[in-house]
């Protein structure tokens, strides 16, 4: 994925730079930090019925986005069949809200446009609040299900929810 440029809120008036890259060596501590944080955060509303540790998805590819040389964001997806399936997304705590999300997932629409796919898709667990985030970024609820992969820390169901983005 070539270097792409978004420009970033910083909430004084100011903006900022955002660049986009595939992951290299040098981005694994960050993303792994990010993604361990991101997942704690999440262990307090579900959890896997089967242990699997953060950042080890079998995703093809890893983005980051960073300003300067700080890693603000990570995402990992995988192309399979006709669409692209994204995964491990996590954005540092003090930039959330602020659009990084948004260029991660934007630059992979780019990648599966230009390779011409034809949906973006992902899963989320509906208690986290996380379906609204996907929602205003474009991606519509495909299906609704107890989710036979996760649980709450009290063992009660947790709903899991499929969303896609058909490329244009």
């Amino acid at each position: 994925m070539s270097t792409e440029q978004y420009i970033m809120y910083k909430g004084n008036g100011n903006f900022s730079p955002i660049q986009i890259r595939d992951a290299i060596e040098c981005d694994q501590e960050a993303r792994l930090r990010m993604l361990n944080k991101a997942t704690k955060e999440l262990r307090k509303i579900y959890l896997p019925k089967e242990v699997k540790t953060p950042g080890s998805h079998n995703a093809t590819k890893a983005i980051v986005a960073f300003v300067e040389k700080k890693v603000l964001g990570t995402a990992e997806y995988s192309a399979i069949d006709k669409h692209v399936y994204i995964q491990g997304v996590a954005v540092d705590y003090q930039y959330q809200g602020r659009g990084v999300c948004a260029c991660l997932l934007d630059a992979i629409e780019t990648f599966a446009r230009e390779e011409r796919f034809e949906k973006l898709t992902l899963r989320v667990i509906e208690e986290t609040g996380n379906v609204a985030i996907f929602e205003k970024l474009g991606f519509k609820v495909r299906k609704r299900v107890t989710s036979a992969s996760y649980e709450t820390p009290k063992g009660e169901a947790v709903i899991e929810v499929e969303l896609e983005k058909v490329i244009s």
